[in-house]
């Protein structure tokens, strides 16, 4: 009897085990997928905002440019595109800091604005692919701007 008891702990004792190694598994699991998505994101954003000066260094070459040139609409249009990028790129920061306020995607948890609740992994694995699309159509918005506006430039001289 002594011994059915003992072999029968072992089992439970060795299913708690398994259970927790299993769980575990899953958790590093769901969370390397959180930590990939969040430098993905990070990564984007950093490239793109690296480019931020030429922005602005092709928007003052297009500005001179624009008071010598005859066809200025092209220009124009120029300066416009890379003003909404440079602005697409100001909101994203906005509203990515406002999802995320500082320290909350630390740990593979973020805290929602509206009840200080923590997002479950599925709710932040979502909003961070989420936030993987917004951030990829605004460094293209920004590539695709800073490319037209060195057609012109080149074009011009």
């Amino acid at each position: 009897m002594m011994s059915r008891m003992k072999s029968k702990g072992i089992l439970i004792a060795i299913g708690i085990l398994i259970a927790i190694i299993i769980f575990s598994f899953d958790s590093n699991i769901g969370q390397d997928e959180v930590s990939e998505l969040k430098e993905e994101v990070i990564t984007i954003h950093d490239e793109a905002m690296a480019r931020m000066g030429e922005i602005m260094q092709l928007k003052r070459e297009l500005s001179k440019l624009k008071i010598e040139a005859k066809n200025d609409s092209l220009i124009l249009i120029n300066l416009s595109d890379l003003t909404k990028a440079h602005d697409g790129m100001m909101d994203w920061m906005r509203n990515f800091s406002a999802r995320f306020p500082e320290g909350t995607l630390m740990c593979g948890e973020a805290s929602s604005l509206a009840d200080d609740e923590v997002m479950s992994k599925e709710e932040l694995t979502d909003a961070l692919k989420e936030e993987l699309t917004s951030v990829k159509i605004v460094a293209e918005d920004i590539d695709k701007a800073i490319i037209a506006a060195k057609e012109t430039l080149s074009e011009s001289n």
